[in-house]
């Protein structure tokens, strides 16, 4: 029994110590007291005004850099599939091509029906032809440039339409459907060297 109530009042001697030497080293360094100078003389006023500055105040507010670029998170992996999904598509890469192929002719609206971009399109004439095929002639708008400031005109949709369809397209193993163009399907089997449904006038 002695000897438990030793190792206890040990115990407790260590506690004490641990406690005070915390308490030792909290800061009770007062706050020093405030001084007032002890020159009561007074500057004599100045009677001379100083000239009015008509400069005016330089804003201190700063200036806002930015850099000129976008980064876009996304929960999915990109396929990098960005020009057109010719081969593969996902929901990251179609953000990424709404903010970088926005120059097509005809879009879809939020309600999913195909419109005419009035960005690139002047106007889009509908004609119905005899044998029951439709012929757009589509005029887009002048002042149009890709972003080196080249100006983009009716031949690079004309090419387009052509590397778009070709063979070579094809075998790389893009799906890219042939049959809503005339002559599509010739063309991008290689039975024909021309997409007769697609015209620069």
């Amino acid at each position: 029994m002695k000897k438990n109530l030793k190792k206890l009042f040990a115990l407790l001697l260590v506690v004490v110590m641990v406690a005070a030497m915390f308490a030792g080293c909290a800061n009770n360094a007062e706050k020093p007291a405030e001084t007032t100078p002890s020159d009561t003389n007074t500057p004599a006023e100045d009677t001379n005004t100083p000239a009015e500055d008509n400069t005016p105040a330089e804003d201190a507010t700063p200036v806002e850099t930015r850099e000129n670029k976008v980064i876009y998170g996304s929960s999915t992996e990109i396929s990098g599939d960005l020009g057109n999904a010719w081969w593969t598509n996902n929901a990251s890469d179609k953000a990424v091509r709404d903010l970088i192929n926005d120059y097509d002719t005809v879009i879809f609206d939020q309600f999913g029906q195909m419109v005419m971009n009035q960005t690139t399109a002047a106007s889009i004439d509908e004609t119905k032809n005899d044998d029951g095929t439709l012929t757009f002639t589509v005029k887009i708008n002048e002042g149009l440039t890709y972003n080196n400031g080249e100006p983009i005109t009716a031949a690079d949709y004309v090419a387009y339409a052509l590397v778009q369809l070709s063979p070579a397209t094809k075998e790389a193993g893009a799906t890219v459907t042939a049959n809503s163009v005339f002559g599509g399907p010739e063309y991008q089997n290689g039975e024909t060297k021309e997409l007769a449904g697609v015209r620069l006038l």
